[in-house]
């Protein structure tokens, strides 16, 4: 069992280890002169932390998710597709 106190000292620390990697990939971007944080600037924030040994699941992690999305919106797509396919039939049947 963990303590109420290690939970909180846990999440604190994630908290800043958070802040930190999102101010240094805000530096990243910056230097790109964009405005919007990539997943990239966050790797490379990762690497100038010397936390690079977390690039590689990173970036696994980062194209399965792409995937998966990229899923999750074709199958969303096929099914209004259909269903207004459908619909356009019920409509027709109904005006005959």
């Amino acid at each position: 069992m963990v303590s109420r106190e290690a939970r909180s000292a846990l999440s604190k620390a994630a908290s800043s280890f958070v802040l930190c990697v999102t101010s240094m990939a805000s530096i990243h971007c910056e230097a790109g002169k964009r405005k919007t944080l990539a997943a990239s600037d966050v790797i490379g924030a990762l690497r100038d932390m010397q936390f690079g040994h977390f690039e590689s699941p990173l970036l696994q992690f980062l194209e399965s998710y792409r995937e998966l999305t990229a899923a999750k919106k074709a199958s969303k797509r096929s099914l209004t597709s259909t269903g207004e396919a459908s619909g356009m039939t019920e409509d027709m049947d109904e005006s005959m």
